[in-house]
């Protein structure tokens, strides 16, 4: 069954039982990615690969709100800290399905258009695994340690 992208939205995770999503957001995604190698050799006639590292990434488009839990975020990536992310649907607490995991702040991009809002562009680099939650679950941390 289909799933409304509305209800998916970006969650910081602290502790064990909170899910608190960041305000104003337009839009968002994630993707995973893994590394393969090529081990072709001249005696190849099609390309023979393996599997190397896996990666994640997320982006976000936040209509900019000063003095909100945005800000958490630049205040991370000045300090070069994790946070914890949930991005997907929370209902009564629980995350229902999305995806969980630690990453860095990578960047957070401005802009200031004449005739529109400000709006605050958010990527994240994903450090270690990236969970898949598919049923209802209690809140649950990224097992990824923090470092």
């Amino acid at each position: 069954m289909a799933e409304a992208g509305k209800k998916h939205r970006v969650y910081m995770v602290t502790g064990s039982s909170t899910n608190t999503a960041i305000v104003g957001e337009l839009s968002s995604n994630w993707t995973v990615n893994g590394n393969v190698i090529d081990i072709s050799d001249k005696d190849s006639e099609w390309f023979k690969g393996m599997m190397g590292n896996k990666s994640w990434e997320a982006s976000a488009s936040f209509s900019y709100q000063k003095g909100s839990n945005q800000e958490q975020l630049f205040e991370s990536l000045k300090a070069g800290s994790q946070v914890s992310l949930f991005i997907g649907e929370v209902a009564a607490g629980t995350q229902t399905s999305g995806v969980l995991g630690n990453a860095l702040v990578a960047s957070i991009a401005a802009t200031n258009d004449d005739a529109d809002r400000v709006t605050w562009d958010i990527s994240f680099t994903g450090v270690g695994e990236l969970q898949l939650i598919t049923t209802p679950t209690t809140t649950v941390a990224p097992t990824t340690t923090l470092g």
